[in-house]
C-alpha cells in the first residue's frame, strides 16, 4: 500500500512541476556566483585591533583582537584572517571584521 501511495505522490509532484512556469524557466540554468570584491580600506596591513561582529551580541560586547594572519582565498584575495583575542587564536572571515573605532578625548 505504501508503495503505491509513494507512487502517487511521486506522480502528482512531477505533473505539478511540469505545469510549473517558473520552474521549467530555470530548471536547466545553473547560476555560478563570483564572490564580491572587498573594498581596500577593510584590509589594511597596519591594522592592529578589529572588532570581530557577532551577530546576536551588541557591539560593546564584541570581541576585541589583533590580527596575526591573513588568508587569501582563489582570486588572491584576503577571505579570512587569523586573529588573537583574549579567549585564544581564532579565523574569521572579512566580513565579519570592523576596524576598532578611537576617539580622542580633548
Amino acid at each position: 500500500m505504501a508503495i503505491i501511495l509513494d507512487s502517487k505522490r511521486r506522480k502528482t509532484i512531477l505533473r505539478v512541476l511540469s505545469k510549473c512556469i517558473l520552474c521549467k524557466k530555470y530548471i536547466d540554468r545553473s547560476v555560478e556566483t563570483l564572490p564580491s570584491t572587498l573594498p581596500e580600506d577593510r584590509i589594511r596591513d597596519a591594522s592592529v585591533f578589529e572588532v570581530t561582529g557577532q551577530d546576536n551580541l551588541k557591539r560593546s560586547d564584541w570581541l576585541i583582537g589583533r590580527v596575526i594572519d591573513i588568508y587569501p582565498g582563489k582570486d588572491n584575495k584576503v577571505r579570512e584572517v587569523k586573529m588573537k583575542t583574549k579567549a585564544g587564536e581564532l579565523i574569521r572571515s572579512v566580513k565579519k571584521l570592523y576596524p576598532v573605532e578611537l576617539s580622542s578625548f580633548t
